[in-house]
Order: structure tokens, then C-alpha cells, then sequence
């Protein structure tokens, strides 16, 4: 499993100058200078976030340098007393296969390198090294993250140690390549800006595709959707598009969670997309032909719905060997039956508000039973602009809505057997996904729930009733629960677990600060260091417990997480990890 990287800094931190950004300094201006006077951390003290700022400029004008080639006097990024560990090899190959391959360096003692005049050009040779991959690759893109702020120990007035994230890609007519980097690196003050003193490489990663290959994947959704209207006039435009066309009372949704379902609908073959959309837009179904293109059909097949709609599965939940369909939309659950041709009926409703769906046969009856999350309750939501509930306390909420679980009696009956099956326990905790999994090998369809604030939940089936065991089973990963998915990834025959989280950068620099939350208890302090680590691998030990083995197998940092399911990218028989992140992302060229 690849490993990520981590870059160690260590900076030294001024009062509070005022660094210089021209768009925020820009957007700055036509703010109220109450809302300056927030965003400014020197305003409150935080010295260690103004560093952390300082230094996030500096290497954005490295990263500009790398990425470009234009000339930077480096005498105003490091220190006359520059030195460097310079070598990044050797690098051991620790997979190939076809024009994938991935190397590694074990962490190395920091070496002397040669004298040269000055420590700008000390500092020009370890670059040279560092990102020597890249240089012959015409389209490079570098970034660099800071997140840990420390005072350093030295008595060396001034020095602070940060910790920063680094990732290097480039492509080219003969492949690409994807690099990232563990430093240790000491800044020292300068005249206005920080200056790096020292940088030690502690680990790095270099991924190559060969064979004049630059990606893994290709986008192909012009070429199967393109030609349909519905793709062009509406899935074309960012979420935020319609919120500025639509009354919220349609059921606009901000926050943008709508999924999809993949399934084939008509018996044909080929494997169809069913869409979810915001409220006051259809839903959408494509159609595959057989030249690979889609066609839309959501109207014609009777679910072109218009309510908010989050989730959305294709199955067969009467066993007439055709894939039915489920819906979670803002009032209700929707369960709608396959005529077989591509066709539905709405056949049954379940009266809660849900967010994701999850099945499976829990009772062993022979039918698919729905799991439905709530998160929260449409109603005290979107009060006051869907400010009206908040999630307390943060770190361990439980006033979420309820989750449901509705038992598929047959004949297009679905009844919510929630209490009677003990699912009603711990069952507030604002949760985003489940997965069920027969994680214990005894039989049955075992449970776990991803919660957003806090504790997770892991439901054992015992038969006639859940036992929530997460503490036991050492899986309530406290943080910012997106989502989960079982794999085996190593391959011993038992279920292993991932769970998706946030990474924050920000949380990682301040929560250990003196300053953050003075006088709270060290172990809620924990909690919140907890929620911006990031995601979590727990490895099944196969006594009922798991090992959280996340940061030795390099799958922390997936950034904003949201879908990370297990699955076999290059079909070598051991399961790989694909993660959807970030967030609402829009070109701004209105003008307000």
C-alpha cells in the first residue's frame, strides 16, 4: 500500500508583519474590519498561525519556482547558513507492474554535502536533487503544506519546527511521475520573511507511469454523456449555479450531497447511471447503448423525482431478477419496482428523512433489507438557513437524527424494525454512511456506521439483535466519519476496515498550541488532535478486534474524504484504495 510522505520545517516566528497577498489583500478591502480582525491570527495572539502563514507564502513562491523555472533570488528563501542532507537515494522498488512503478527510501542520517560560497546555493543543489524527477516533464505542478508548528528546543534565538506536506507531479511525452517527500527543515529569521536553514529529506516516494502514459484513468464523461441536454444544461453547472436560480423552498441543497447508483436497469447487459439531484431539478437516469454513450431517460422510466434526493441504490429487493430502485430524499424512502424493461412503479415508501443507504440480508430471510443514515432532520436543519441544530457536544455529538433499518417483509412491505432489533442505541450521532460486512466470519451481516461528529458505531449481529461492540472492537475512530468500506487489503482472509475522515492541516498546527482551548482536559484534547489526523485503516486481528495500522500504512491523508471504498485498480488480486475528496468547487465570474 503507497505510503505518503511528510514534510518537517522548522521556522522562526515574528510578531505579526503583514506578508503580502494580492487577492486576499484585494477581498480584504471590501470587508467590514470586524471580519479582518477575526481571520488576522496576530490579532488574537496566535503567533504560531502567523508563522505557519509566513512560511505557507515562502513555499508557495518555491513551489512557483519549481513548477515555472523563473528565476527567484534565492538569498530571499534560505538562510547564508543553509545545509542540507541532499540525498534522496537510494530509492528500493517496492512494486512494478506494467508502466506502474513505485519506489521508496528508507530514512537515511543526514549527510555533509560540498562546501559551496553561499548557502543559497547549498540550497539549489537539494532542490536540484529533490525534485530532479520532474525536471524534464514540461507540465509540473508542486505544493506544500504546513501543518505543525513546534518552538524549537535549539537555543538558537528564533527557530520553530513545522511539519509540511509536499507533492511533486509532472508529465511528459514519456510518462509521468508523482513524488512525495518527509523533510525536517529549520527557518531562521530574515529580513521581513522567514528563511529556511536546514532541510533533511526523512522520507520520500516516487511513483512512475511509463510507456508515454500520463494518467491511470481518462475522463470519458464528454464522450458518454455529452450529447444529452440534461448533461449540458444541467450537470455541466457547480452546485452553486443553482443555488443562485432557485428558492430554497424547492429543497436547494448547499452542501451538494447528492450520490448516484450504477445497475442494469432493462436487462440488456450493459450497466446504467442513475443520478441524484437537488431539490427542483430531476433526477436522472442514463441509459448505455451500445457504442458506450447514454442516453437520458429518467422521465420515460417514471424517476425523473424533483425531491431532494441523496442517495440512491439499484437492486433487486423482490428477487424477480431484475434491479429495483431505492431513494433517500428529503421527506421520505422512496422503494420503487423494475416492470423488468427499465420501467418503475412507486411500490412502497418508508416515512424518514435519510441520507445514505445501505443493504443487505440481515435476518438471513432471502430478501435485501435497507439500512437508511438521517444525519439530521430536515425540519431543525434548515431552520435559520440550515443553522438551526448544531452538533454537541463536537466532539462526541448525539442529537442527530435517528438512522433506521427497514426489514423487507415481502409483497413490497417494508416495515422500520429500528428498536426491535437493538439499532436504537447510540443511533443520534449524525451519521454520514454505513457498510455492512460479516466482519467475525460467523454467518451473519455485521454493521458499521460513520458518524461525522465523533464516535462510530459497530453493530454485531447476533442473530435475532445488534450489540453496538466499537469500543470493544477498538473501531469508534472518533473524528469526522464519511464514509466506510470492507476489504481484505492483506490478504489473510479476514475483513479489514477503512474509515473516511478529514485531514486538516489547520487542526494539525493548532490543537497542540498552548493556546488552543486552555484548560480542557487533556483526553478531549486528544479528541479534537483525533479529528484532523485524517482517515483510519483498521486491521481485523480476527479475535474481534481491530489494530488501527493507518499511519504505517500511509493512508491518513485523504484530505476532505468523503466515498473510499476498497477496489482492485490493477486487477493484481490485492485490493487498492480509492478516495473521492474536497468540496464545492465553482469558477467565481459573477459579479455580485
Amino acid at each position: 500500500m503507497a505510503r505518503l510522505a511528510v514534510i518537517v520545517v522548522a521556522l522562526a516566528i515574528p510578531t505579526a508583519p503583514a506578508f503580502a497577498d494580492e487577492p486576499l489583500d484585494r477581498m480584504r478591502e471590501s470587508l467590514p474590519a470586524w471580519m479582518n480582525e477575526r481571520d488576522d491570527p496576530g490579532q488574537d495572539g496566535w503567533a504560531s498561525e502567523v508563522f505557519s502563514n509566513a512560511a505557507g507564502k515562502q513555499l508557495k513562491r518555491l513551489a512557483h519556482r519549481i513548477e515555472t523555472g523563473e528565476e527567484v533570488d534565492l538569498a530571499t528563501l534560505a538562510h547564508p547558513r543553509f545545509e542540507a542532507s541532499a540525498r534522496v537515494g537510494p530509492l528500493e522498488l517496492v512494486f512494478e507492474r506494467g508502466p506502474l512503478t513505485v519506489r521508496r527510501r528508507k530514512p537515511l542520517e543526514l549527510e555533509a554535502v560540498e562546501d559551496p560560497a553561499s548557502g543559497a546555493e547549498r540550497f539549489e543543489q537539494l532542490l536540484a536533487r529533490l525534485f530532479e524527477p520532474l525536471k524534464d516533464r514540461p507540465q509540473k505542478r508542486v505544493k506544500f503544506k504546513v501543518v505543525e508548528v513546534t518552538p524549537s528546543e535549539s537555543t538558537e534565538a528564533g527557530k520553530v519546527t513545522t511539519r509540511v506536506l509536499c507533492e511533486g507531479v509532472g508529465s511528459g511525452s514519456s510518462g509521468s511521475v508523482q513524488l512525495t517527500a518527509a523533510l525536517s527543515v529549520d527557518w531562521l529569521p530574515g529580513s521581513g520573511m522567514p528563511l529556511m536553514a536546514s532541510i533533511s529529506i526523512e522520507d520520500y516516494e516516487q511513483v512512475e507511469l511509463g510507456e508515454k502514459r500520463t494518467t491511470m484513468f481518462s475522463d470519458w464523461t464528454e464522450s458518454v454523456l455529452g450529447e444529452e441536454p440534461a448533461f449540458r444544461d444541467q450537470l455541466m453547472f457547480g452546485n452553486e449555479y443553482w443555488m443562485r436560480r432557485m428558492q430554497t423552498v424547492l429543497g436547494i441543497d448547499n452542501y451538494g450531497h447528492h450520490g448516484l447508483a450504477v445497475g442494469d436497469v432493462n436487462g440488456d447487459g450493459l450497466e446504467d447511471l442513475y443520478v441524484c439531484q437537488t431539490g427542483g431539478m430531476p433526477n436522472l437516469l442514463f441509459i448505455q447503448n451500445e457504442d458506450g454513450s447514454a442516453r437520458e431517460a429518467g422521465a420515460e422510466a417514471g424517476v425523473d423525482f424533483m425531491d431532494r434526493t441523496h442517495a440512491a441504490l439499484l437492486l433487486d429487493l423482490d428477487n424477480d431478477r431484475d434491479q429495483d430502485l431505492v431513494l433517500s430524499t428529503q421527506t421520505s424512502l422512496l422503494f420503487l419496482e423494475n416492470d423488468g424493461t427499465g420501467s418503475f412503479r412507486l411500490a412502497a415508501e418508508g416515512g424518514m428523512s435519510a441520507y445514505s443507504l445501505a443493504a443487505a440480508d440481515y435476518d438471513g430471510d432471502g430478501d435485501l433489507d435497507i439500512y437508511a443514515t438521517a444525519y439530521v432532520a430536515p425540519p431543525e436543519w434548515e431552520r435559520y438557513g440550515g443553522l438551526g441544530l448544531q452538533p454537541l457536544p463536537y466532539h462526541d455529538a448525539n442529537n442527530g437524527a435517528a438512522n433506521g433499518l427497514w426489514r423487507n417483509d415481502r409483497d413490497w412491505t417494508f416495515r422500520d424494525v429500528t428498536r426491535e432489533v437493538g439499532l436504537d442505541v447510540n443511533n443520534r450521532r449524525w451519521s454520514f454512511a454505513a457498510a455492512w460486512a460479516d466482519y467475525d466470519d460467523d454467518g451473519d451481516q455485521d454493521l458499521y456506521v460513520a458518524n461525522d461528529f465523533g464516535r462510530n458505531n459497530l453493530y454485531r449481529n447476533e442473530g435475532r439483535r445488534f450489540v453496538d461492540v466499537a469500543a470493544a472492537a477498538g473501531v469508534e475512530d472518533s473524528a469526522s466519519g464519511m464514509s466506510a468500506s470492507w476489504g481484505d487489503y492483506d490478504g489473510d482472509g479476514l475483513l479489514d476496515l477503512y474509515v473516511a475522515n478529514m485531514f486538516s492541516s489547520a487542526g494539525n498546527r493548532i490543537v497542540p498550541q498552548p493556546g488552543f482551548k486552555p484548560g480542557t482536559a487533556a483526553v478531549v484534547k486528544s479528541d479534537y488532535r483525533r479529528f484532523a489526523r485524517g482517515n483510519t485503516l483498521f486491521r481485523n486481528a480476527g479475535d474481534g478486534t481491530f489494530r488501527d495500522v493507518s499511519e504505517s500504512a500511509g493512508v491518513t491523508m485523504g484530505r476532505w474524504a468523503w466515498c473510499s471504498p476498497f477496489v482492485d485498480v490493477n486487477n493484481d488480486g490485492h485490493e487498492d484504495l480509492v478516495v473521492a475528496n474536497g468540496y464545492l468547487t465553482n469558477e467565481g465570474s459573477g459579479d455580485l
